[in-house]
C-alpha cells in the first residue's frame, strides 16, 4: 500500500467516478516504484463494479495518461498487465519540490498597464517616452506633478443595422384595426377624381367604416383598403336610369298599397 500513491489518486480527478474507483484500487497495491498489478476480479471485488465497467475505466485512464502499461506481465499465467502510475512523486521528490528555491524577480520592475518602468511602486508616475501608447485611455505629461491629459474618444457615427436610420425604411406595419382618426384627407379626394369615381364618397367612408368595425377586420394599410372598397363601389353603382326605374315602381308599390281599401274599383 502505497500513501503517497492514495493521495495522489484522489488528486488527480479522473473524469469518471468509475475511474477513480478504479485509480483507488490501484493506488493501494502500489510499491515504491508506484507500479501494480491487481487483476480485473481483484478491482471488480474492490470497487464493486461488473468487468466491463473496469476493462473501460482502465482505457479512459490510459487515454488520459494516469497510468502506463509497462508492457511486463505477472501472475501464474503470465496474463496480468502491469500498470505505471503517472505523476506519483515521493515523499524525497515533494520535500526537494517544496523546499527548493524560489526565482527571485527583477527589482524595481512593477508593470504599469503592461509597461515595465524602473520607477518603484511608491505612488509617482513613470516619465514615458514620447511615443508611449496611451495606458488606459489617459496619455501622462512628461513633466512630473502636473495634470494628466484625457484624450477624449472618436465617435465613429452609427451605421449598423440597428440604429434608427438605417432601419427606418424597412420598418414593418402592423396591422391593426379600423383606426379612430382614419379620415379622408385632399389627396385620396384627389386620387378619386383620377379614377373617375362620382360615388359619394363620405356615405361610401360610413358604409366602409360601418362595414370593417362589425367585422373587426384588421389591416396593414386602412387607405389601400379604403381604395379598394372605392374601386368595388363603382361595379356596385346603379345606374341614374335604372335607379329613376327603381324609385318609380317603388312610389308605384305604395300608391297600391294606399288604395287597397278603396271600394269604388
Amino acid at each position: 500500500m502505497s500513501v503517497d500513491a492514495t493521495r495522489w489518486a484522489w488528486l488527480a480527478s479522473p473524469t469518471k467516478s468509475s475511474e477513480l474507483l478504479v485509480l483507488l484500487s490501484m493506488a493501494d497495491r502500489a510499491g515504491e516504484d508506484h507500479t501494480c498489478w491487481p487483476s480485473i476480479a481483484r478491482m471488480v471485488k474492490d470497487t464493486k463494479l461488473n468487468e466491463k465497467t473496469v476493462n473501460t475505466a482502465l482505457k479512459g485512464l490510459v487515454e488520459q495518461g494516469l497510468i502506463c502499461d509497462t508492457g511486463r506481465r505477472v501472475g501464474s499465467t503470465g496474463r496480468v498487465k502491469v500498470y505505471q502510475l503517472v505523476g506519483v512523486l515521493g515523499r524525497d521528490e515533494q520535500l526537494e519540490k517544496t523546499t527548493r528555491p524560489k526565482k527571485k524577480g527583477k527589482k524595481n520592475t512593477p508593470e504599469i498597464g503592461g509597461i515595465k518602468s524602473n520607477t518603484p511602486k511608491n505612488g509617482i508616475l513613470p516619465i514615458l517616452p514620447p511615443n508611449t501608447p496611451e495606458i488606459g485611455g489617459t496619455k501622462y505629461p512628461q513633466n512630473r506633478g502636473s495634470e494628466p491629459i484625457t484624450l477624449e474618444p472618436n465617435k465613429e457615427p452609427n451605421t449598423s443595422l440597428s440604429s434608427p436610420s438605417a432601419n427606418a425604411s424597412t420598418k414593418t406595419k402592423q396591422s391593426c384595426v379600423f383606426p379612430k382618426d382614419f379620415a379622408v384627407d385632399q389627396t385620396m379626394v384627389n386620387w378619386l377624381n383620377e379614377k373617375g369615381i362620382t360615388a359619394p364618397w363620405q356615405l361610401e367612408t360610413e358604409k366602409f367604416a360601418n362595414h370593417h368595425i362589425a367585422k373587426g377586420s384588421v389591416f396593414k394599410d386602412w387607405r389601400a383598403a379604403w381604395r379598394t372598397w372605392m374601386l368595388n363601389s363603382i361595379k356596385y353603382q346603379v345606374p341614374a336610369q335604372q335607379q329613376s326605374a327603381i324609385k318609380t315602381g317603388r312610389q308605384g308599390v305604395q300608391d297600391a298599397l294606399g288604395n287597397i281599401h278603396d271600394t269604388d274599383w
